[in-house]
């Protein structure tokens, strides 16, 4: 096994059969992860890409949902990347999952246009002049759009996509007209979209959102993904999301 290092705490969702190395500090996952992952749909064989994948945590859920799956991992900053290289390691999802230091904007050096089946994002929230800019350099990155902007990621999709391939974002839904206006800029058609809510009767906070390249009109919209009841416990599918993850509230 890798060294742990003092500053790093290991968490192990999926079941258990997935070990996660994290910073005690710094950038950590969060609900946004899992809440993504289950809304991917994979079928064998897809070659999938993620942008931005942080410590590793949601590629490392889509290869142990579908181990038929190929696996690009992108992260820009390095040391996000080596946790994120050990943690493909220490699973044994090295022949799964395949990570690159590097800008996204870049990878038009590296990959030819209509290489992917899909695009997996959970991409920095806050435009650049929206709030205070984390002091942590890496919750500063993961959050706002210091590198890339909605715009640059929509396009960059659009590159890697083959004709009809997906995109799979969660963001916040107060910036659902940035996303979709992005996304149909660049051809790729919003088709499935779900909001995702505290509470029953609280505007919604998040949206996940499915597009596909070059796709026809008609979008599903699902019913809404409530987090919390009213005894301020986790819902039945908030439970059901977890316990397939094998993940405890403390953990995230």
């Amino acid at each position: 096994m890798n060294q742990l290092h003092d500053d790093e705490r290991i968490n192990h969702p999926y079941n258990g059969c997935l070990t996660v190395i994290q910073k005690k500090e710094g950038y950590r996952y969060s609900i946004d992860a899992f809440l993504l992952a289950s809304f991917v749909k994979i079928r064998k064989n897809e070659r999938i890409i993620e942008l931005g994948t942080g410590c590793g945590i949601i590629s490392l859920l889509l290869a142990l949902k579908e181990k038929r799956a190929r696996i690009v991992a992108v992260e820009i900053q390095k040391n996000l990347f080596e946790l994120a290289k050990k943690n493909v390691q220490i699973n044994k999802l090295d022949n799964i999952i395949d990570l690159l230091n590097i800008d996204l904007r870049d990878l038009p050096t590296i990959f030819p246009p209509d290489s992917f089946d899909l695009v997996i994002s959970n991409p920095p929230y806050r435009k650049l002049n929206s709030g205070r800019i984390n002091p942590d350099p890496e919750k500063a990155i993961a959050r706002h759009e210091l590198f890339v902007s909605v715009s640059d990621i929509t396009k960059i999709a659009k590159y890697l996509l083959k004709k009809r391939g997906k995109v799979f974002f969660i963001f916040p839904a107060i910036r659902f007209s940035a996303i979709s206006k992005a996304m149909v800029e660049n051809s790729i058609i919003p088709s499935r979209l779900r909001s995702v809510h505290s509470y029953k009767d609280e505007n919604a906070t998040l949206i996940l959102i499915e597009g596909r390249k070059e796709g026809g009109e008609g979008m599903v919209i699902q019913p809404p993904l409530i987090i919390y009841n009213k005894k301020r416990e986790y819902s039945s599918e908030m439970k059901k999301i977890y316990s397939f993850y094998n993940i405890k509230e403390k953990e995230i």
